[in-house]
C-alpha cells in the first residue's frame, strides 16, 4: 500500500495527516519529558533527531511500511501530535501515539486510534493490531480496551534512555 501526501483521515474533530517536514517545529517543541513519560522513544533536545524521526518516518509511510500521521484540529489546523499505526505490511500492525501536554484528557487519543482502527479494518489484511502500553498508563489503557483489546502479555520494557518499565501488550482483534 503507498500512502501519497494527499492522504488523510478525517474525524469529527481530527485531521490525520501524512507526517511533513513542515511539522518540525511543532514536533521538537512538544514532545517533552512528560509527553514521553509513557514512550519508548525520548526527547533529545536536538532538533536534527526530530528531523531524522519526520524523514525515516516518512520514508516508511512512502514505502508502504508505516502509517506515520500527524494530527491536527479539523478546524483551525493546530497541531495536538502524532499518531501511527506500525507495520502495516505485517498481520501484527502497531499502535503508537503521543499529544501535546495541553490537550490531554480531551479525548483525541481515543479519536485517533478509533480512526486508525477504522482505516485498517477496510485497509489492511492483518490478525490483530498490538497496542503496547505502560501499566501505569491508565488513559492508553482505556483506549486500548475501548477498542476492544485484550492483554496478551505483561513484560518489562526499556526506553531509549535504557530505563525499565513495566509494559502490557494489547491485541486489538480484525472485526
Amino acid at each position: 500500500m503507498v500512502i501519497t501526501k494527499d492522504f488523510k483521515i478525517i474525524t469529527e474533530r481530527l485531521l490525520l495527516v501524512p507526517i511533513n517536514i513542515l511539522y518540525q517545529a511543532d514536533i521538537f517543541r512538544e514532545f517533552t519529558e512528560d509527553v514521553a513519560r509513557y514512550l519508548v522513544p525520548q526527547p533529545t533536545g536536538d532538533i536534527n533527531d526530530t528531523v531524522n524521526f519526520i524523514n525515516d518516518s516518512f520514508e516508511e509511510t512512502r514505502q508502504g511500511r508505516e502509517l506515520q500521521l500527524i494530527a491536527l484540529d479539523k478546524k483551525t489546523k493546530e497541531f495536538l501530535g502524532c499518531v501511527g499505526l506500525h507495520k502495516i505490511n505485517t498481520k501484527k500492525p502497531e499502535f503508537g501515539l503521543w499529544f501535546k501536554k495541553s490537550v490531554w484528557g480531551l479525548g483525541y487519543g481515543k479519536d485517533s486510534m478509533l480512526a486508525l482502527k477504522n482505516w485498517a479494518e477496510v485497509n489492511l489484511e492483518y490478525e490483530y493490531i498490538i497496542y503496547p502500553v505502560f501499566k501505569d498508563n491508565l488513559p492508553s489503557r482505556k483506549i486500548a480496551e475501548f477498542l476492544g483489546g485484550k492483554i496478551a502479555r505483561e513484560f518489562i520494557g526499556k526506553n531509549f534512555k535504557g530505563e525499565e518499565s513495566e509494559e502490557i501488550e494489547y491485541l486489538i482483534e480484525k472485526i
